[in-house]
Order: structure tokens, then sequence, then C-alpha cells
């Protein structure tokens, strides 16, 4: 059980660090043009699962006899024996047919946790306004040589003003509490001697958030607000379900997977 942990938490974290590398610093549109762009690729690679993985035969199989059970029940309705025995053949058919499709859904599922951070920080979280404060947390990672003054943060005066910074060294961290006079992409200077340029947006919504980022042995975390989809928490993620729902039967239509 601790091999199987300490695979998955590997996993989630090469997944995680191919997303923050992969991620533009723009969106394709919008922000819900491109979630719904995501989710169509998402439901593309599942579909191909099911086809190729997912025992597409015996699916379609026992889609004919769910099909034909249904049908025996509307042709024996009045015979309450044969209705008894459709509803057994149905419940029996569609739990197989389940049974089935679960390996392709296990797949699916650990691509998705792989791909969470990456959509959840992209999407679940908004930019600054301008007089709101957030946290940026920098620490020395643990395979640099970096120093502890490498995780002060700074900016320009006239953009930026420093509100608090507390410093632990026995964690090698500090936190820098920061808020902006401005809207638009405001530069952040991580360190003195080679400083690590990250990117504070205030209020720019066209421009995705940064919250974490790993660069020069300096691990940067931005606390940025969540902000809501729809007026509802975590929105994104019933854009996303709406989104892959939408998109399973053309895209099933063009690879020739009917569910």
């Amino acid at each position: 059980m601790e091999m199987f942990t300490s695979l998955f938490g590997a996993y989630i974290r090469l997944c995680d660090r191919t997303g923050q590398w992969c991620v533009p610093s723009w969106y394709v549109g919008n922000r819900t043009i491109e979630l719904a762009v995501v989710a169509c690729v998402f439901t593309l690679v599942q579909l191909v699962l099911i086809k190729h993985v997912g025992f597409q035969g015996r699916l379609r199989s026992i889609r004919r006899s769910m099909v034909a059970s249904a049908y025996g029940m509307l042709l024996y309705w009045r015979r309450p024996r044969a209705i008894v025995v459709g509803e057994l053949r149905l419940v029996g058919n569609s739990l197989t047919f389940l049974v089935f499709l679960l390996p392709s859904l296990v797949v699916g599922g650990l691509l998705f946790a792989g791909m969470w951070n990456t959509l959840s920080e992209r999407y679940d979280r908004g930019p600054l306004e301008v007089g709101e404060e957030a946290v940026v947390r920098t620490s020395v990672s643990s395979d640099s040589e970096r120093a502890l003054t490498d995780c002060d943060t700074s900016g320009d005066a006239r953009d930026l003003e420093i509100t608090a910074r507390v410093r632990a060294p026995a964690v090698r961290t500090v936190w820098t509490r920061v808020k902006p006079k401005r809207a638009g992409l405001l530069r952040l200077d991580v360190g003195q001697d080679r400083p690590v340029r990250c990117l504070l947006n205030v209020a720019t919504w066209e421009a995705p958030v940064a919250p974490r980022r790993t660069t020069g042995g300096v691990e940067v975390n931005i606390g940025y607000p969540r902000r809501r989809w729809w007026g509802l928490r975590h929105g994104w993620l019933i854009t996303f379900l709406v989104a892959c729902v939408g998109a399973a039967w053309p895209l099933g239509r063009l690879l020739k997977t009917h569910l």
C-alpha cells in the first residue's frame, strides 16, 4: 500500500510539473472556450481508451442484450413474470456493462487526477483586485544550494507595496504579503543576487494566473483568491463536466464508439 501511495504521489507530481510547463501564459479565446476545448480533448482520449482498451465487442453485445430486455418488457407488459425476468436481465446486463467499462474509467480517472492541480489553479483561481492583498510564499528547493536571502520578494514600489514579511530559516521559507497599486501584469523579483522573475496578475482576466512555479531552485506560491464561475463555487468543474457530456455523442459518432 505504501509503495502504491508513493508511486501515485510521484505520478501526480510529474503530471503537475508537466502541466505547469505546458500551459501557455494566455487563454485560447477566453477561459470558457479554452476549458471547453480541454474538456473535448479529454473526452476524445476517454473514448479512444474505451474503443481500444474497453472491451468494445463485449460492450456492444451487452448493449444489444439490454435493448432486447427492454423491448421484451414492452411486448409482454401484461405478463408479470416476463416483466420481472426482463428487469432482472436488464439489471444484470447493466452491472456487467459497468464492469467491462470500469478499466477505461479507471485510466481516465488517473488522467484526470493528474490534470487536477493544473486545471483547478488555472480556472478555479482568479487575478487579484487593485488594493487586494495576497501572500507570496517562496522556499528553496531541497536540491538547490540557494540561501534564504534568495527567497525575499520585491517589486517596483510604484506598482507594489510590501506590507509584511516573515522568514523561517528552519524550513528555508519566506512569506511576503503584497498589495498591488494598479492593474496589469506586475513583475515580482524573488531573490537578490540572482533574482527569479515572476508575474503577479492584477485585474487582468484575459491572462490566467500562475499560483505555483519552480524556477532557478526557488519554489514560488502566490495566494490568488478563488473566483466563482456562474456564481458557483468550483463552477469550472461543472462547466468541464457539461462540456464532456456534450462532446461525448458527436465525438463518439466520429470514432464509431457508441455506448
